[in-house]
């Protein structure tokens, strides 16, 4: 039996974002990757990115490394989850 592709799933982030928005979707990922009662292997690569990569700070202060986005050229991504961009806390219509 062949062995299945690996999924690649990229986590894009900008903006302001809060730290649970990136950790707690890319836990997922990884409590099913290392699921003792999964038997197809590995099934996901996960792949955290920013426009330029390096250092990216998150709202409560938390910097992760990221890489390039240009570092997922000719990659086939399977999903892409994007992650931040700030203002859904500020309200709709303006008081004013």
């Amino acid at each position: 039996m062949a062995k299945p592709k690996r999924l690649c799933i990229a986590f894009v982030v900008f903006g302001d974002v809060v730290v649970l928005e990136l950790v707690g979707p890319l836990e997922a990922f990884t409590v099913a990757r290392t699921a003792p009662l999964l038997s197809v292997g590995d099934p996901y690569s996960t792949r955290i990115v920013s426009e330029e990569g390096g250092p990216f700070v998150t709202r409560s202060g938390l910097e992760i490394t990221t890489e390039p986005l240009s570092a997922l050229d000719g990659i086939e991504i399977d999903t892409m989850i994007v992650i931040g961009g700030g203002g859904h806390d500020l309200p709709v219509v303006s008081s004013s």
